[in-house]
């Protein structure tokens, strides 16, 4: 019996050549494992049945489907199309000289958790004696309007060749804490014993602060080595007897501490997009000129035009407005209505020209800029031979948390020391007053034993200027 050939799929065909009958078969067979790969050409082949006939069978091989090199080339094709795309957009947009000097300056403005530490020199001629070379250094932590500062101030004499005199300069550090709430903290290390060798080695002279060297050294003492707590809420306690005004000067404040808690750089940023006053340029030479690595450094011009629409945008922004509405409450607060209230039209404005003298077209000014993320890294302004650093900034991206010093004294208690101190030099500098004028820091009066009578402190010191 024939086999139908439809029975037996597109690749093979069979049919009867020969009539049937007895004939024997011999068959071979072979086995093929799962590994084995049979590659075999289009064949005919006959098989002798068992009723004598042959059937032809012809085996045709199923072509190889190319699918996955055909993928593969297509993924290649586009991923070189991919990255000459990424190297266009990258060298032709991304680092493009305007769009690096946008997104650095965005980005500074934008970035809540952006520290800025550096230096600053000059030099202080002084008439009297040898010019004083000036150097500043500050290291912050900023989050927001939180922070922490150190600011170490270094003065070093120089002869008249402008060199150096001496291996160890005047200094002395000034630590300051803001914390979220408006309080703040200041601490003034080494000052006094700067002051004190200052005058010793006729760099500070009694002309220079008017005859009142030992009330300066005094209070320097007082003052020196302790971290002083500043709550304006409290000082206007302390200070302002009408209980009333004490309270309208604390809601100002309070206002303008809510101001600062906007978002002020966020207002700056969006200001900017409108006038991109900074354009950067890579030097035709680094030669002497140090920089990071992943960073391009860049020299920096500005367009006065639209740096002055920046300033002039200031007054009306938001922000600003928020500042005005905090002082105007206050004067109406107060009933005066004399003073002056506060808008933009109140405020001036610059032109282009006022910043060119500000900042002189030739100025030395250069950037460290991040190559991939544009991230502005170092500031840094020489002078226009080149041959000083004048300020240099280096910025930090970094979250950082701000804490109260540990051991403080609140600044009421520097007040009554100060106005001892205060009274205690009256007291020196009346003559044939045989001592005794004395400070009650409870009742914040004065006793002068001449009038033997007790005073107010601002009326005293008013009695002593007319005296």
């Amino acid at each position: 019996m024939n086999k139908n050939p439809e029975m037996q799929g597109d690749a093979t065909t069979e049919k009867a050549t020969h009539p049937a009958g007895t004939v024997e078969a011999k068959e071979e067979t072979v086995e093929l494992g799962p590994n084995d790969n049979l590659v075999m050409a289009e064949a005919t082949i006959e098989t002798k049945m068992p009723d004598g006939s042959v059937v032809e069978t012809t085996v045709v091989p199923k072509k190889k489907k190319h699918t996955g090199l055909i993928i593969l080339i297509v993924v290649l094709i586009l991923t070189l199309l991919g990255a000459g795309g990424v190297a266009a957009w990258y060298f032709l947009y991304h680092n493009n000289p305007e769009n690096v000097a946008y997104s650095a300056i965005n980005g500074l403005l934008q970035s809540k958790d952006v520290t800025v530490s550096g230096a600053f020199s000059s030099i202080i001629e002084n008439e009297g004696g040898n010019d004083l070379k000036l150097l500043a250094t500050f290291e912050p932590d900023q989050n927001g309007a939180t922070g922490e500062t150190k600011l170490t101030v270094m003065l070093s004499q120089l002869d008249a060749n402008g060199s150096v005199i001496g291996a160890e300069p005047y200094r002395f550090e000034v630590g300051s804490v803001i914390m979220s709430d408006g309080v703040f903290y200041i601490r003034v290390d080494e000052l006094a014993e700067t002051f004190d060798k200052l005058i010793a080695e006729g760099n500070l002279s009694e002309d220079d602060i008017y005859g009142i060297t030992d009330a300066v050294a005094k209070i320097l003492d007082t003052v020196d080595g302790e971290w002083w707590q500043i709550s304006v809420p409290d000082l206007a306690d302390l200070t302002i007897e009408d209980t009333t005004d004490a309270q309208v000067a604390k809601n100002l404040y309070t206002c303008l501490v809510n101001v600062a808690h906007q978002d002020i750089k966020g207002e700056l940023a969006k200001i900017y997009s409108n006038n991109r006053f900074v354009n950067v340029a890579k030097p035709e030479s680094t030669a002497g000129l140090a920089y990071a690595e992943g960073n391009t450094l860049y020299n920096v011009s500005f367009d006065y035009d639209k740096m002055a629409n920046f300033v002039n945008a200031l007054p009306s922004s938001e922000t600003a407005q928020s500042i005005y509405n905090c002082y105007n409450r206050y004067l109406d607060s107060m009933g005066d209505t004399n003073a002056k209230r506060l808008s933009a039209d109140s405020m001036g404005t610059v032109t282009a020209d006022d910043l060119r003298e500000a900042i002189p077209e030739d100025a030395d000014i250069n950037v460290q800029i991040t190559n991939w993320e544009h991230k502005l890294s170092q500031v840094n302004i020489r002078s226009n031979d080149g041959s000083e650093a004048l300020l240099s900034l280096v910025f930090e991206y970094k979250g950082i948390e701000v804490k109260a010093p540990e051991n403080y004294r609140p600044i009421s208690e520097l007040f009554e020391e100060l106005v001892q101190v205060v009274a205690g030099i009256l007291d020196s500098i009346q003559s044939g007053t045989g001592g005794g004028v004395t400070y009650d820091p409870e009742t914040e009066m004065i006793y002068d034993p001449i009038t033997n009578a007790w005073y107010d402190i601002e009326d005293y010191l008013a009695m002593y200027q007319t005296t």
